[in-house]
């Protein structure tokens, strides 16, 4: 896929609500709703990757695939990992270290934080378990989908859409247990569907209507920001649609040459999301022990502060040395 800055800025926006959210921010209440905007790009990103594969070749290679996914994703897992084996215990004590490791590895985090509570130290896994579950199932679906009409696709992906948030909506209403449904892999997978239906969608509008829809989009998920709140009938309803929508037309904005893409490729946007994988690691934890100490803004500041110099040696010594290896070694496979 040709590269595109500025959804590396909506990615930067995405985790800045997060840690806006676990630092208590009164203004990012619903900042829990950026992990949606990840799961709409994941979705979007990954079937463009797989379509474009498709496309090329007329199969994926699941063994690259899935190479690809565990070098860009589980490096900077286990260096986490190892930080929080290392000092958990001072500010976690309460938590069993070995448990939240084992749950977290092995891509359990959603289920069991939903269930179990465990990891309990590190529970902000559970979005990484969501979306590797994705992983593993989407590249078989699509080799179904294939030899399917390209508008037929798209009716069939958005009726799942459709179904999957209907089936949110059921298990909260008979269940009544909102942390159970928030979760869950099978409950949360609306987004990413949704950003997968529109890789698939070729779109050709004025810049005015990109604009225009982008701002749209950029209201809808500020506004879901700052109104959702955590433990809410309605944030695991209207909230999501709202916020999945919302992402929906910002990707379209985005991902053509627009003015309003111009704004998300603000240079120190796009390097922050570049690493935004590995400061949601690193920031939610140091979140919830910097509010214990100090005032929201402060307790944002400092999380930052940490975080982020943690995210940038993972992205030039744990991240990017192994990407590279891994662009090397594809080439020269290829050429042999």
């Amino acid at each position: 896929m040709q590269y595109t800055p500025a959804l590396d800025g909506l990615r930067a926006l995405a985790v800045l609500a997060v840690m806006a959210f676990h630092c208590k921010l009164p203004f990012a209440l619903g900042g829990f709703n950026g992990v949606e905007v990840f799961f709409v790009l994941s979705g979007f990103l990954i079937t463009s990757i797989l379509r474009q594969e498709l496309g090329v070749s007329g199969r994926i290679n699941l063994i690259h695939f899935y190479y690809r996914r565990a070098v860009r994703l589980f490096p900077p897992l286990i260096f986490f990992l190892a930080g929080y084996a290392a000092i958990g215990n001072i500010f976690f004590g309460e938590s069993d270290q070995f448990i939240d490791i084992l749950i977290t590895i092995l891509y359990l985090s959603d289920y069991g934080h939903a269930f179990w509570q465990v990891p309990s130290g590190i529970g902000h896994t559970w979005s990484l378990a969501v979306e590797q579950h994705f992983y593993l199932i989407w590249p078989f679906f699509l080799l179904v989908l294939r030899p399917v009409p390209i508008n037929r696709a798209i009716s069939i992906l958005l009726l799942v859409f459709v179904l999957a948030t209907i089936w949110r909506i059921i298990d909260l209403t008979i269940f009544h247990n909102w942390r159970q449904t928030y979760f869950r892999f099978d409950t949360r997978l609306s987004g990413l569907i949704l950003g997968s239906a529109l890789a698939m969608v070729r779109f050709s509008y004025s810049r005015i209507t990109l604009d225009c829809l982008g701002f749209f989009g950029l209201s809808m998920i500020l506004m879901g920001f700052a109104f959702g709140r955590f433990d809410d009938y309605q944030s695991l309803t209207l909230g999501v649609l709202q916020v999945d929508f919302g992402t929906a037309a910002i990707i379209v904005a985005l991902a053509s040459e627009s003015h309003f893409s111009r704004m998300f490729s603000w240079l120190p946007a796009v390097k922050l999301g570049r690493i935004s994988y590995a400061v949601y690691l690193w920031s939610v934890p140091i979140s919830l022990v910097c509010r214990q100490n100090f005032d929201p803004y402060l307790a944002f500041t400092a999380t930052a502060a940490i975080s982020i110099p943690l995210s940038i040696i993972s992205w030039i010594y744990v991240e990017r040395p192994l990407m590279v290896s891994s662009r090397k070694n594809k080439t020269v496979s290829k050429s042999m």
